[in-house]
Parts: C-alpha cells; structure tokens; sequence
C-alpha cells in the first residue's frame, strides 16, 4: 500500500476533518514530501478536498486535505453539489425542487383531509335539517 492509499484510508477514517501536510505525515508516519505529493494527488479525488482552512490536527491556517463525501439528498437520494439550491428542514437536507415537491405533497393531503371534513360536517348539517 503505497503513501496516497494510506493517506486516503486515514483521511476517510475521518470524514470532513482537513489536516495540513507536517499532520498528514505525522499521521501517515511518512516524510512531508511524500505527505504533500499525497495530497496534492488526492485532491484530484472526487471525495476529496484540498483547500485554505484551518487545520483540525494543529490549528493553523493553511492548505489543507481532507475527504468530505458528498451531502445526499433526504428525498432523492442524489448529491447535492455545491452549485445546487438547497434546503435545511429538521436535520435533513433537500434539493430545493425535492422540498417544494414535499411542501406541495403536504399541502394537498392537508387540503384533501380538509374537503373529507367539509363533506362530513355539510351531511351532519343537512341530516339535522331533514323531516322524520
């Protein structure tokens, strides 16, 4: 197993935690330049990051890789990109259309619930008025 496989085994072990490369190869027991070759090879990984934060080994500031797989859509099940319009409700995550699609399904069964109920009310009306 070569430097980037154990570097990748080690960065999804922790997922959204970004390390700096002096942390990688601390972590990797390995020398920093083969840590920041690793690193620089991971970022083109599609769940991987190599971006300016904040280290969660040391602290600094600098540029760091990590692995964040993609956020899944509550509803359909499919990722949600950066580019794409999201929402937030009750510790879920939707795309914008799956939450409208959602919105929209609640207010219809609320508004057929409400139609059953005006039946029922308008035939205990209507019985009160009929004659024996």
């Amino acid at each position: 197993m070569d430097v980037v496989d154990r570097a990748l085994a080690v960065l999804e072990a922790t997922p959204r935690q970004f390390y700096c490369e002096p942390c990688l190869a601390a972590a990797l027991g390995a020398a920093r330049e083969e840590a920041r070759d690793a690193a620089v090879r991971l970022a083109g990984h599609p769940d991987c990051r190599r971006v300016p934060e904040r280290c969660d080994g040391c602290g600094r500031v600098t540029i760091v890789v990590g692995c964040s797989p993609p956020i899944k859509c509550a509803r359909c099940s499919w990722s949600i990109r950066d580019s794409d319009p999201w929402v937030a409700e009750h510790d879920d995550l939707f795309h914008y259309h799956c939450w409208r699609i959602l919105e929209s399904s609640a207010r219809i069964a609320d508004s057929r619930q409400m139609a059953r109920l005006s039946r029922v009310l308008i035939e205990r009306s209507l019985g009160r008025f009929r004659l024996p």
